[in-house]
């Protein structure tokens, strides 16, 4: 039996007819012209129904350039439905039965234009079968006859008079994705809420009709050549953005808009840089199921990646890899308006790069429409670009936008019937548009306030009088209305009591991080003994600011010119709202809110042996629970703090805070995700308070140690900052001798309790293979790592958090990582042969990749180096040479240094730049020239194995080594000789070397897991072993801070330990730190079980028969881990539980000692 041909035979066949021009095209020319002429009359008929006329001018034009494409039996068939369908409008009795349709006009005009996008699309590409029998394209066949079934049902829906609910069939993608078999998770994405256009910001029906025409010309042409890119610019005020809101709307209606992402500078908290493109990928994956699958198969079995904040990183991976995979049909539009405001010059600097510099290599469908000021740096990256049309506000011709003003005008005062009686047949209307000058903002405040948005006893005319009766000034037009509605609005030159009001409310909302509600406001607000006078203040500012007549809304300018005009002195007048000066009410605001609202249990959690993510309701209790002045307070309240002096009044406060509310202030972050700013936060703060209280100073550096050792289980488990954190804390540790006798019901150590923060602060993980290589950034506070994994991370030093990465490029093992001097860049060599120089922030390539050396840039530590200058970058490798590049070109700048007989292994330059040693397999060690290449000393002999590192001492005198042979030598820098060594521990390869800021210490790590801290000079063992790496430690390095030390190991992980003990002479560890510690969920590997069926999972969770959560053990105590039917513990020094007073699970908050 012959089987029937199948749909993508049916294509290819039809498609083979077009390219080869055989008889299966059908001409039908007639058909085609009726089509185009009857559509034609259609967008006569409904011009003057706004919502319809827009999409049949688009009809017609797309439909129009289609014509020309050959066709085959299907789109013949489909033009004819069309045809059929748009008889009706040579029967059309009136105008007014049209409007009575509009719904189903309005169904019908954007199915059309959707059919036109796949007309023209369908068979435009003369490859299109060989991809379609490629990408196993599902039935096309079966989409044309849903779109035949669609105008059946809009047909019938006319001449019945039935209502139509359905939307308009839609065909973006052709090809289907082989389907992600899991369900991929997409939240962990960072996504900017808030970000999505205002169909309330639209452009009134009947205005800007020119420009928008030429946009969504712009947008639905078929030249393969037009520029991705339409930026629009303009002045303040002059109606940008309401453009760009009316084409997200009008596309978005259709299924056309890809993302909107909409910047507004009183809300860069939340609309931040580093959250744009993957709000914008998650968009375009809300968008089809197809782009979804396609974006899941970039990010699947990839946590790191998916959370992600490096722009580059975001764009490459999800948007340009997904989009790769898809071959579509019609236009994707995406909106970005407001783009100035969305921050300055440096945070936008590599969101702007990639879109003046990489938006072509988006699919040829995608549109993207930018509005923003003209700012020098936009300018500079967009004017003369071949892949951006640009486009001057200014240059709308000046006729059009006073015709515009005046529908707006009129429009927006249609209802206040008082104006046409004093000024007859609407004359007011042009005594209006006059005086806006072209500005739209002029236009629209000055609307709101002749109504009175907010006011009482006043009366429209008066308003407008009032307006009309303002004689220019050398101001320019908007700031000369703002000063004004003020005056107006506040009359108070001589009343300070109001003006100080004014300034103390409208302060409050410009130095705000990010917008506050009205009922939020109120509270931080407030003074002793006060009246509430936020609203006496906002209301009547309905036609400044948003927000004010809702308790629940946020308040912020109606537009960003009102907050540009109130923080410039000369501007705004008595009204100028001078920002610093409000950062110390802010800060004493939140102290408030937080002395009042912050409480034991502030969310009522009725059991501890839940994480916060298992708790169902935990959503609903946060919104109960922790008002928005609250939340905002705990977030905030040290960032107005930094622009405070340090006076008794604030001091007094944050001590009250201090030693009153530290753990229920720790208790909000954790339920709202916010941890990682506690120990940032309190890093501040013990600078801020250390001219003026020593005591302060001391409390809080030992709160920071609190909030790093006890950040993975804060973040996981509210209950466990009592339950877990504060028993295992350090005797001497001033937060527990404060907080611990408030607790009396928790368990308690007999044994193992240690008296100091033990060395290892906190570890790492995210890679997935063996670290090779650490690095600090020159301020302490970020470390680099290189991976067998390929990747390059940055880590915050303190919490853990993955700052930046990981950074994707090198197709093999990173060996090694080096910071730039200025902590910008960081460098990195690799075994697939070449050098990278990324962004630190963002993970964006800044130079390279560097190709020169024929085998693999290795090293255990420093195979790369910048120069102190941080213009050359210095790499050895396996191919026996050395050489100097260009940091920026990656030019060669000197070098091949050959010299060596075996590979080169590491190599570093001197503190002045001239020099850089290398360090060999050959057991040698040399210093060259670094412009030269020239041999300056050397080689330097006594190492009987390979050398594997070398780092030059901070004053550039000596070079200390590290050598399979199991020894660290340190040498005179220029003469080779020995100045001390060798140091001798064990047995054990010595893996990596570091000098300690000031030149007295070297730091060294083992094959046997340890790390070692010598005395440069004498050799003589200061502290170690610290153990806690399961596996050889590669790479050591310090903070010049001093603050820090970091390994890295084969054990994938990243550890901090304190370089302050390692100095002063401290002893060996009561208890080493265990294997490993990884900051997983309970879902965990079993390293210990007792008799009674508990387990202490390798992350440090204690869990019961049941796995719900008992306690958490720091890794300073797993080890030694006594339960209580055990009786003793090998090889280690014991941690013995007192659990006779324990409470947890449901009785957990009876921890607590009531007063």
């Amino acid at each position: 039996m012959r089987n029937s041909s199948s749909p993508v035979d049916h294509i290819v066949g039809a498609v083979d007819g077009i390219t080869s021009v055989t008889d299966n095209v059908i001409p039908i020319a007639n058909t085609w012209d009726l089509l185009l002429k009857k559509i034609d009359l259609f967008t006569k008929i409904v011009d003057g129904i706004a919502e319809v006329h827009p999409y049949a001018k688009m009809a017609w034009t797309i439909l129009s350039a289609a014509q020309k494409v050959a066709r085959d039996e299907s789109i013949n068939h489909l033009i004819e439905t069309m045809a059929d369908v748009y008889s009706f409008v040579q029967e059309a009795e009136s105008l007014k039965k049209i409007e009575s349709h509009k719904q189903i006009l309005l169904h019908m005009a954007q199915q059309t234009v959707e059919c036109g996008y796949f007309i023209r699309d369908y068979a435009r590409n003369k490859n299109f079968g060989t991809r379609v029998l490629k990408n196993l394209i599902s039935d096309v066949d079966d989409k044309i006859k849903q779109y035949e079934t669609k105008f059946g049902e809009l047909k019938s829906a006319f001449q019945g008079h039935a209502a139509i609910h359905t939307e308009i069939t839609v065909l973006r993608v052709l090809n289907e994705v082989e389907s992600i078999a899991a369900n991929i998770n997409l939240d962990d994405i960072a996504y900017a809420e808030g970000a999505r256009y205002d169909p309330e910001r639209q452009c009134l029906p009947g205005t800007r009709e020119e420009v928008l025409r030429e946009i969504t010309d712009w947008v639905n042409s078929a030249d393969g050549q037009v520029s991705r890119m339409f930026v629009l610019s303009g002045v303040a005020g002059s109606g940008k953005s309401s453009i760009a809101h009316t084409i997200a709307r009008l596309f978005d209606d259709v299924g056309r808009l890809g993302s909107s992402f909409c910047f507004d500078r009183s809300n860069q908290a939340k609309l931040r840089p580093d959250a744009f493109f993957s709000t914008i990928a998650r968009d375009l994956a809300d968008l089809d199921p197809q782009r979804k699958q396609s974006l899941c198969r970039v990010v699947q079995d990839k946590t790191a990646l998916r959370k992600t904040r490096a722009p580059r990183e975001q764009f490459e991976q999800f948007i340009l890899k997904p989009a790769a995979d898809l071959m579509t049909v019609g236009p994707i539009v995406i909106v970005i308006d407001a783009f100035d405001e969305s921050g300055d010059e440096e945070s936008r600097r590599v969101i702007l790069s990639i879109l003046a510099g990489r938006i072509s290599e988006l699919p040829p469908n995608f549109r993207v429409l930018v509005t923003a000021r003209r700012e020098t740096d936009i300018d500079r990256a967009f004017d003369g670009n071949p892949h951006v049309h640009c486009k001057l506000m200014n240059t709308i011709d000046m006729d059009s936008t006073n015709i515009d003003i005046s529908i707006f005008v009129r429009s927006h005062l249609a209802d206040v019937a008082e104006l046409d009686k004093k000024w007859p047949n609407q004359s007011w209307c042009g005594l209006l548009v006059n005086k806006s000058e072209g500005l739209f903002q002029w236009a629209s405040t000055a609307c709101r306030f002749i109504k009175g948005d907010g006011q009482h006893g006043v009366h429209p005319t008066e308003q407008l009088s009032h307006l009309l009766s303002l004689v220019p000034q050398n101001l320019n037009r908007l700031d000369q209305l703002y000063l004004d509605i003020l005056k107006r609005l506040f009359p108070m030159d001589h009343d300070t009591t109001g003006l100080n009001r004014f300034k103390l409310v409208v302060g409050r909302i410009m130095a705000a991080v990010e917008p506050l509600t009205v009922a939020a406001l109120k509270e931080l607000c407030k003074e002793d003994n006060s009246i509430d006078v936020v609203e006496l203040i906002t209301t009547p500012m309905g036609s400044l600011f948003s927000g004010v007549n809702q308790l629940s809304e946020s308040v912020r300018p109606l537009h960003s010119s009102l907050r540009d005009f109130l923080t410039n002195p000369r501007r705004s007048e008595r009204f100028y709202i001078d920002i610093p000066l409000h950062e110390r009410g802010l800060a004493l605001a939140c102290l408030r809110v937080m002395e009042v609202d912050l409480k034991f249990n502030i969310c009522q959690l009725e059991t501890s042996h839940l994480l916060n993510s298992s708790v169902n309701d935990l959503r609903q209790r946060i919104e109960k629970h922790i008002p928005s002045q609250l939340s905002y307070s705990c977030r905030f309240w040290v960032s107005h703090l930094q622009a405070t002096a340090c006076d008794v009044e604030t001091l007094q406060a944050v001590k009250d805070f201090l030693y009153n509310r530290t753990l229920y202030w720790l208790e909000v972050l954790s339920l709202i995700k916010e941890i990682s700013t506690a120990s940032n936060s309190l890093s501040f703060l013990a600078k801020w308070s250390r001219v003026t209280d020593g005591d302060s100073e001391s409390f809080v550096a030992d709160a920071v140690k609190f909030v790093i050792a006890f950040a993975s289980v804060i973040s996981q488990s509210t209950p466990h900052i009592y339950i877990s954190a504060l028993p295992f804390t350090p005797r001497d540790s001033k937060v527990a001798q404060k907080f611990l006798p408030q607790f009396p019901r928790i368990l308690s150590l007999q044994t193992g309790q240690a008296t100091q923060w033990p060395s290892i602060q906190g570890v790492f993980t995210g890679h997935k293979y063996a670290v090779c290589s650490v690095a600090f950034s020159p301020d302490g506070k970020r470390v680099a790592s290189g991976s067998y994994d390929n990747t390059i991370r940055v880590w915050d030093a303190e919490t853990g958090a993955v700052v930046s990465g990981p950074f994707e490029g090198h197709s093999s093992c990173v060996r090694s990582v080096a910071f730039s001097p200025d902590g910008k860049r960081v460098a990195s060599g690799s075994d697939d042969n070449t050098i990278r120089v990324w962004d630190a922030g963002t993970g964006a390539v800044v130079s390279g990749p560097f190709e020169g050396h024929s085998s693999s840039v290795c090293s255990s530590v420093w195979s790369v180096a910048f120069s102190p200058d941080g213009k050359r970058v210095a790499s050895g490798s396996s191919d026996k040479t050395i050489r100097v590049w260009d940091a920026e070109t990656g030019a060669v700048i000197s070098g091949p240094f050959e010299g060596h007989s075996s590979y080169v292994n590491s190599v570093a330059f001197s503190p002045d730049g001239k020099c850089v040693a290398s360090g060999s397999s050959d057991n040698t060690i040399r210093v060259w020239d670094a412009e030269t290449g020239a041999v300056v000393s050397g080689p330097f002999e006594g190492h009987s194995s390979i050398v594997n590192s070398v780092v030059f001492s901070p004053d550039g005198k000596c070079v200390a080594s590290s050598s399979y042979d199991n020894t660290i030598h340190v040498w005179d820098a220029e003469t080779g000789a020995v100045v001390s060594g060798p140091f001798k521990g064990h047995s054990f390869i010595v893996s990596s070397v570091a000098f300690s800021p000031d030149g007295k210490c070297v730091a060294s790590s083992f094959s046997d897991n340890t790390i070692h801290v010598w005395d440069a000079e004498t050799g003589a063992v200061i502290s170690g072993p610290f153990e806690g790496h399961s596996s050889i430690v590669s790479s050591v390095a310090f903070s010049l801070d001093r603050k820090h030390g970091a390994s890295g190991s084969y054990d994938r992980t990243i550890q901090m330990w304190g370089a302050d003990i390692a100095f002063n002479d401290c002893q060996v560890l009561e208890e080493p730190a265990p294997p490993q510690l990884t900051l997983q969920s309970p879902s965990v590997s079993t390293t210990s079980g007792f008799h009674d069926g508990t387990k202490l999972g390798d992350n440090g969770w204690m869990l019961n028969l049941a796995s719900t959560l008992l306690f958490w053990v720091p890794p300073w105590n797993q080890k030694g881990l006594l339960w209580p039917k055990n009786t003793t513990v090998m090889g280690a020094q014991p941690t013995k539980l007192d659990l006779s007073s324990f409470v947890h699970g449901t009785s957990w908050t009876q921890c607590r000692q009531v007063e």
